[in-house]
């Protein structure tokens, strides 16, 4: 195993529903949210230059790394183009606008989460539910880290983060665990390769996937629906401003 790896134990039981909680994964989300602060307040004994927050079944580009450390000079990064993965069939789509769809999509200076959440700084090393419970609003855990939009409350706080310019995450789908949602109807490109090779996974998949490139038919659709997908992220990011 990687020594630079350190696993976090959580030292409270798995989320259940509260009574009367208005909606269906709200324990979840506030579980989530309480689960990456926990991280985040680690964060502080090898004060970190930037954080990224990765959920543990979606896939990040191996070229995040160096362009982070390239471009040191910003308030962050989103993704805006990225992947729809389907599992189950071994198939993949490209789309623009990832970020309003998977948690794998910003990363940040440490300094700004700690600005989102100043009472972070004053839990202990070890802290329990209620102490974080305490120290952080359970809105902005469940808004913030369970939605992800983390990446809007730093515009907030005049943070503006840039979008990665490649192919940077994929958010992956039915595989039996999701719970936000499946990928999108069954077209898609089939995995070669080269798209796992953007991952780093050629190793451990490219002798089980056969090389191909899908029919043309195919490919013409999933390129028209990256457009598509490039006019509906510009509509929403219009509305969102709008509404502040």
């Amino acid at each position: 195993m990687d020594n630079r790896l350190k696993f976090l134990p959580v030292p409270w039981p798995p989320p259940k529903p509260s009574e009367g909680q208005q909606k269906a994964y709200s324990h979840k989300s506030i579980d989530k949210g309480l689960k990456l602060s926990h991280a985040i307040r680690a964060c502080r004994e090898i004060d970190p230059e930037f954080v990224y927050v990765v959920d543990a079944d979606d896939w990040v580009s191996g070229r995040v790394t160096e362009f982070v450390a390239e471009n040191r000079n910003c308030d962050g990064f989103y993704v805006d183009q990225g992947h729809f993965v389907n599992w189950q069939r071994k198939t993949y789509k490209q789309r623009r606008g990832l970020l309003d769809y998977c948690g794998s999509t910003y990363c940040a200076p440490y300094y700004s989460f700690c600005d989102l959440m100043p009472g972070i700084s004053e839990c202990s090393e070890r802290p329990g539910i209620e102490e974080l419970r305490a120290a952080i609003p359970e809105q902005f855990l469940e808004r913030g880290f369970g939605d992800h939009t983390i990446p809007r409350l730093l515009r907030q706080h005049g943070r503006r983060l840039q979008p990665f310019p490649f192919f940077a995450a994929a958010w992956v789908m039915n595989h039996g665990e999701n719970i936000y949602g499946l990928a999108d109807s069954d077209r898609g490109r089939p995995f070669s390769p080269t798209f796992l090779q953007r991952y780093g996974l050629e190793n451990e998949l490219s002798c089980t996937i056969a090389a191909k490139s899908g029919s043309i038919k195919t490919l013409a659709i999933d390129q028209a629906l990256y457009y598509k997908s490039s006019l509906d992220f510009a509509l929403r990011r219009w509305r969102r401003q709008s509404r502040v």
